[in-house]
């Protein structure tokens, strides 16, 4: 685990000593075109959230009460150690 951690931190040290050497202008044009891409990205995601709200694609949510299926049953439920018992009945 310490192999490991001494191999990502000399890799974030050669990371930030690259990033030292870059000059001013071009740090700035990174830093711009990355936030460009993000924002891009998030509207991207807002917009189609946005459409598929408005179109209903998938959208069948039903408001009402949650009715329990096992109180539909005919028969009347067992608890296990009683369906046990006479599964030991049985032999």
């Amino acid at each position: 685990m310490k192999n490991l951690k001494s191999i990502v931190i000399g890799k974030c040290e050669k990371l930030d000593q690259q990033w030292k050497t870059f000059p001013r202008e071009k740090q700035r044009m990174w830093v711009i075109g990355l936030f460009a891409g993000y924002m891009l990205l998030t509207a991207i995601v807002v917009l189609t959230v946005w459409y598929h709200s408005k179109t209903k694609v998938g959208n069948n949510i039903v408001a009402g009460h949650i009715h329990n299926p096992m109180a539909e049953q005919q028969e009347p439920s067992q608890d296990s150690l009683t369906k046990k018992n006479q599964d030991y009945e049985r032999r």
